[in-house]
């Protein structure tokens, strides 16, 4: 009997010990799947994060290539814009050109300058006085006075002088002159200078064979 009650007392312990084993070892079971589980979500966080900020450096980058895309053909298009617009002024048959309207000094001259004048561009617009220097002496004065006061006034004026070409000849030149104003303040003047020399001697002809 004491040993049949030893045995029975054994077996229970042994029962509970493997019972409260089996809860420990369930225990811990549910415990690696919920961190499993709690990682796995955080990972499965993380990556969507992730393709998140790679799509939107992906669309940044694209943005910026097609950004700098049209940059470059707005940039193409202004250069080409820009030598229509010298090949026009240029075939025009007068000199174009834009002065300060202070000084009076040449910021630009169209190439047609040295072809009536004679005198290289650069010329016109590194001298503060190329034009009232290259001014017929006789027409000088008035020329210059003119021209002066009718900037002041803002006034857009036309007059006809004559100039002195890089070979000593006179030049007659019609010149149509806008004045620029800006806030109410006169900025620059432009204009275009057409030679007139063929139709001055023309009329000086005519009044010859009329006298």
């Amino acid at each position: 009997l004491v040993v049949f009650g030893l045995s029975a007392l054994l077996i229970s312990w042994l029962s509970d010990r493997r019972k409260r084993a089996e809860a420990a070892l369930r225990q811990a079971r549910d415990e690696l799947e919920a961190r499993v589980h709690e990682r796995t979500a955080e990972f499965t966080r993380t990556n969507e994060r992730l393709q998140e900020e790679i799509a939107e450096r992906t669309r940044a980058q694209e943005e910026r290539e097609q950004l700098l895309a049209r940059e470059q053909a707005a940039h193409a298009e202004a250069v080409a814009a820009q030598h229509r617009f010298r090949d026009l002024v240029n075939s025009i048959e007068g000199i174009v050109w834009e002065a300060d309207a202070q000084t009076f000094q040449f910021l630009f001259v169209s190439q047609q300058a040295e072809r009536i004048l004679g005198y290289p561009v650069e010329r016109w617009v590194s001298g503060l006085a190329f034009w009232r220097e290259h001014i017929h002496p006789d027409d000088r004065a008035w020329a210059v006075e003119l021209c002066v006061t009718a900037t002041a006034e803002k006034r857009d004026h036309d007059f006809e002088y004559r100039m002195l070409a890089a070979d000593g000849r006179s030049v007659w030149l019609r010149n149509l002159v806008t004045v620029v104003v800006e806030q109410d303040h006169v900025t620059r003047l432009r204009g275009v200078m057409v030679d007139i020399t063929a139709h001055r001697r023309a009329e000086a002809a005519l009044r010859e064979r009329a006298n």
